[in-house]
């Protein structure tokens, strides 16, 4: 891994997920099997400590494995398959998708630009409910990714800005145990990441995350977390690839302009 030849072993990858659907479980946990035997399973004490003393104490580097969009499949397929190899998940929801019924998740989807693989036709739900969010956090973290999967833009006012930044954590701060403290932005592409959007992430979650393929150094700031994308149908040989570091580099231009952006 490229990253190795300049960090050694002192940092950490985050990774994530979308749909994680029944029928790419075997494929799925050949991707943990491979980030058990090559990283660190980081959990929220040691991620935060991360960032506390800058230090990185473990043999190898570390990986923290995260989910976007509060799919169904998260809780019933990716949960125990993260547990059985002694992983947390980072589970970044869109408020507003939690709960619904069958029909009502499937017009957000499309509303809203939410992707799933395919469409059992008996499924009984696709997005995860409060309570399986409530048991999720007993062992994993639970974060928001906007209320409506909003991606942001330089037109949003703010009445847009507080529903999905501030409003979406309310709600879910309101249904769980845990206080929410991690904001995943959603999209990705240069132009979704504002400045005036950061502000207001700044001043009400300790961690943002983004997706710019860029491992955590000792010298990230907490609220420009990088993630690289990753999905249950990728073969193994495109894991690898994706963590290589060969994509961190051809992103590297597209990562420092998106800081710059939204220095706070």
């Amino acid at each position: 891994i490229l990253f190795n030849f300049f960090f050694g072993n002192k940092y950490i990858r985050v990774v994530n997920y979308h749909d994680t659907p029944k029928h790419y479980d075997k494929n799925f946990e050949e991707h943990l099997k491979f980030y058990k035997k090559n990283f660190h399973p980081v959990s929220l004490k040691e991620f935060e400590n991360f960032f506390e003393d800058r230090q990185w104490k473990h043999s190898k580097p570390g990986i923290i494995i995260s989910f976007d969009d509060g799919m169904k499949s998260n809780f019933e397929v990716a949960s125990p398959l993260l547990e059985k190899h002694g992983f947390i998940g980072i589970f970044f929801i869109p408020a507003g998708f939690i709960n619904l019924k069958k029909s009502d998740a499937k017009k957000f989807m499309t509303d809203n630009n939410i992707f799933k693989m395919s469409f059992n036709g008996d499924e009984e739900d696709i997005s995860m409910s409060w309570n399986d969010l409530r048991i999720l956090e007993k062992k994993h973290v639970i974060g928001s990714h906007t209320f409506n999967h909003h991606r942001m833009n330089e037109k949003d006012n703010l009445k847009i800005l507080k529903k999905e930044i501030i409003h979406s954590k309310d709600l879910i701060n309101d249904k769980m145990a845990n206080e929410i403290i991690m904001f995943c932005w959603v999209g990705g592409e240069e132009h979704t990441y504002t400045n005036q959007a950061a502000k207001y992430i700044h001043s009400h979650y300790k961690y943002s995350f983004m997706t710019n393929t860029h491992p955590i150094t000792l010298k990230t700031l907490p609220h420009q977390i990088q993630r690289t994308n990753i999905e249950v149908n990728f073969p193994l040989f495109l894991v690898k690839f994706q963590l290589s570091g060969i994509m961190d580099i051809l992103y590297i231009n597209k990562k420092n302009r998106v800081e710059r952006i939204t220095s706070v």
